[in-house]
C-alpha cells in the first residue's frame, strides 16, 4: 500500500542525508502543481528589520543592517536552508489591533523580551525599508495552531478556503501543504527541526517551476501568535524591490513583565564614507535609566 505524503514526511528526519528523500516528494507533485496563495504588497508600503546590537557596538553601515553574509548564515532559519541568506522582516498590518512591525521584530529577534523574568536594557536597531517595486509573494495555507490572529490573516484563510472548493486539486498536494502550514508555526529553539520547512521554500523559491518567479514568501508572526505578519524575501528580491529609508537604536527597557520601548536616535543622512549618520532623539535622557544595567 502505498504511503501518503504526510506519512513519508513523518518518517523523514531532520539530516542532510535525507536531502534527497525530501525533495523527491515534493517534485512527486503531479505536474508540479503546489497550491499556494498570492499576495502582492504594492508600492508605497513598507517592511521594518531589527538586529539585536553587539555589546557597546552600533551598526553604522546600510549592509550592517540588510541580510546576512553566506558564511554567517550557519543554521537552518524558519525559511531560509544553511549558507542562504534571506531578507526577514515584519510587514504592517492595517488591522488596527496589530502591534506595530518594530514591536513584531522585537519579539522575532529577541530572547530577552519573551524572557517574563528578565530586567535591564537591551539594545537593538530598526531600519525601515521602503518598497519601491510591487512585492509579489506566496503564502501557505495559514495554520490552526495560531491563538491571536488579526483579521487579515482570517481574511485569507476563507479566501484559501473558497480557493480549494473551486479548483482541482491533488490530494498529494494538498496535504503537502497543509502539512508545510504547520512547520512554518513551529516554535522550536532547535534549527533542524526547521529542515522540512526551509528546505520546501527553497524549492518553491527556486527549484520549482510554477512558483520560483516570486520574490518571497508570507507568513503570520509565530512569536506574536499570529497578530501580524512577517515576510522573507530572496536576496535578489530585496536588493531590487527595497529601498533603505531610516534606521533607529531602540533600548527595550524590562523590569519583568513591565516592558517599554525607547527610540534613543534616528539616522539622518550618510558621511562622506558611507557611514550611517544618527541623530539624538530631542528628548532623550539617558539619567531615567539609573539603576537599570545594559545586557549588550
Amino acid at each position: 500500500m502505498c504511503k501518503s505524503v504526510k506519512e513519508r514526511l513523518d518518517n523523514v528526519s531532520s539530516s542532510e542525508e535525507n536531502l534527497q528523500e525530501l525533495y523527491s516528494i515534493f517534485n512527486s507533485i503531479e505536474g508540479h502543481a503546489i497550491p499556494m496563495i498570492r499576495i502582492d504588497i504594492e508600492v508605497g508600503n513598507y517592511v521594518v528589520r531589527q538586529r539585536i546590537n553587539s555589546k557597546d557596538k552600533i551598526f553604522s553601515n546600510i549592509s550592517d543592517l540588510t541580510y546576512p553574509p553566506t558564511q554567517c548564515c550557519k543554521d537552518y532559519g524558519r525559511a531560509n536552508v544553511r549558507y542562504h541568506p534571506m531578507f526577514y522582516c515584519c510587514f504592517f498590518s492595517f488591522d488596527k489591533d496589530a502591534p506595530l512591525p518594530r514591536v513584531l521584530s522585537l519579539l522575532e529577534t529577541s530572547d530577552f523580551a519573551k524572557d517574563a523574568e528578565s530586567i535591564g536594557i537591551e539594545r537593538a536597531t530598526c531600519s525601515r525599508w521602503d518598497i519601491v517595486e510591487k512585492l509579489e509573494l506566496l503564502a501557505l495555507p495559514f495554520s490552526n495552531n495560531y491563538k491571536r490572529t488579526i483579521s487579515t490573516i482570517e481574511q485569507i484563510k476563507h479566501g484559501w478556503e473558497q480557493m480549494i472548493n473551486n479548483i482541482k486539486i491533488t490530494k498529494d498536494a494538498l496535504e503537502l501543504v497543509e502539512y508545510m502550514s504547520n512547520e512554518i508555526a513551529k516554535e522550536t529553539t532547535n534549527h533542524f527541526d526547521y529542515f522540512k520547512i526551509a528546505n520546501f521554500i527553497y524549492y518553491l523559491l527556486y527549484i520549482n517551476k510554477g512558483t520560483s518567479d516570486m520574490d518571497g514568501i508570507l507568513y503570520p508572526s509565530v512569536a506574536a501568535e499570529g497578530e501580524g505578519f512577517n515576510i522573507v524575501l530572496k536576496p535578489e528580491a530585496a536588493d531590487a524591490k527595497l529601498q533603505f529609508s531610516l534606521s533607529s537604536l531602540c533600548y527595550l527597557v524590562k523590569n519583568k513583565e513591565d516592558a517599554h520601548v525607547d527610540i534613543i536616535n534616528h539616522s539622518i543622512g550618510q558621511n562622506e564614507d558611507g557611514t550611517l549618520l544618527y541623530e539624538e532623539e530631542p528628548d532623550f535622557d539617558k539619567n531615567k535609566y539609573d539603576g537599570y544595567n545594559f545586557i549588550n
